[in-house]
């Protein structure tokens, strides 16, 4: 079995296109393997860099107890405090020209019934506080 198979090796590498043959079957696939593991090797670790619109819209709100509830606000401070991307606070219509022009990879709404959505379950008439993704 070792003599049938030593053979078949040295009659695959007797010539120079049989060898060229050889190593390209064996290096491609390396060669991609390679790239591969290169491009994923950290995906998470530089999205700092990545340039993100915050739009901030969110009018406020009042409690009960007669203190303002800014929501907004503060997930625009926890975005920046994250660090988890390059958060720019902007206007609307900045963010999607921005998002349609390449300057923004994505942009984040923080709608204007944002707050009241929040304090709404205290009404009775709960709803959702929502978010908007452009992309």
């Amino acid at each position: 079995m070792f003599r049938l198979a030593f053979t078949e090796l040295r009659r695959l590498t007797s010539g120079r296109l049989p060898k060229l043959a050889l190593a390209a079957v064996t290096l491609v696939p390396l060669l991609y393997g390679a790239i591969y593991l290169y491009a994923n090797w950290d995906p998470y670790g530089k999205l700092d860099s990545v340039p993100a619109a915050v739009v901030i819209d969110d009018r406020g709100a009042t409690r009960s107890d007669g203190s303002a509830l800014r929501a907004g606000q503060r997930v625009y401070e926890e975005l920046e405090r994250s660090g988890s991307f390059d958060w720019q606070r902007t206007s609307l219509d900045d963010a999607n020209q921005g998002v349609a022009d390449g300057r923004y990879t994505f942009a984040l709404v923080v709608p204007e019934d944002f707050s009241p959505a929040l304090l709404s379950p205290g009404d009775f008439e709960p709803r959702q506080a929502q978010l908007r993704l452009i992309t």
